[in-house]
């Protein structure tokens, strides 16, 4: 048997053969004022409306549980939630997640344009750029809906 195989209830990340943590960031400029796009981000029960694939949010505190289309049902922990800043921070809270924290920014950069960043850290490492392609066609889905 190979040694670096693993099921999953003997997985160690320390003993993978691959880096274990990944940071993948995607952005996209919105020719619209900061505001509005932070409107849609800035309120977690909103998802739906700009996040393709999500097809129910419910949010209780600072607890959201998101729900595809496929079915599948995670639940995260709103981190950080700050309109002074524009900031909107969450954790999957999943046990095949060893760490994860997305991070989703929205800049200033005119009047009638801003920066939406979306960045996502993980462990493992693959799961940063599934959730980041993700939350970059989410923020680009953003701004079609915000430029029609």
């Amino acid at each position: 048997m190979n040694e670096n195989l693993h099921t999953v209830e003997t997985l160690n990340v320390l003993e993978l053969p691959f880096p274990t943590v990944a940071n993948v960031r995607r952005h996209v400029v919105i020719y619209r004022p900061a505001k509005e796009a932070w409107d849609y981000i800035g309120q977690p029960i909103r998802l739906t409306e700009w996040f393709p694939g999500i097809v129910s949010v419910s949010v209780e505190g600072n607890k959201r549980q998101i729900e595809t289309a496929a079915g599948m049902i995670f639940p995260e922990v709103i981190v950080t939630n700050d309109p002074t800043v524009m900031r909107f921070e969450y954790s999957l809270i999943i046990p095949l997640v060893v760490d994860h924290k997305s991070t989703i920014d929205v800049y200033d950069i005119s009047e009638n344009s801003c920066l939406v960043s979306y960045q996502a850290t993980a462990t493992p490492a693959t799961l940063a750029l599934v959730i980041a392609a993700a939350g970059g066609n989410a923020i680009t889905n953003l701004k079609e809906i915000l430029e029609k």
